[in-house]
């Protein structure tokens, strides 16, 4: 019974798995153009006059 309900669960989170980039708003209407990444939960962007 156990390894069914794990089994299930494992494939209903396979379906709703997400692939590739979803979009993001910036809250800002300056142009962001470098990206930098320490690790795949937390990133800086860096755009004009000194935003990041």
């Amino acid at each position: 019974m156990f390894f069914s309900l794990f089994l299930l669960f494992q494939l209903y989170e396979n379906v709703n798995a997400q692939t590739g980039w979803v979009q993001q708003n910036s809250g800002t209407s300056l142009n962001l153009f470098s990206i930098r990444f320490l690790n795949e939960n937390t990133g800086w962007a860096a755009g004009d006059s000194g935003l990041i």
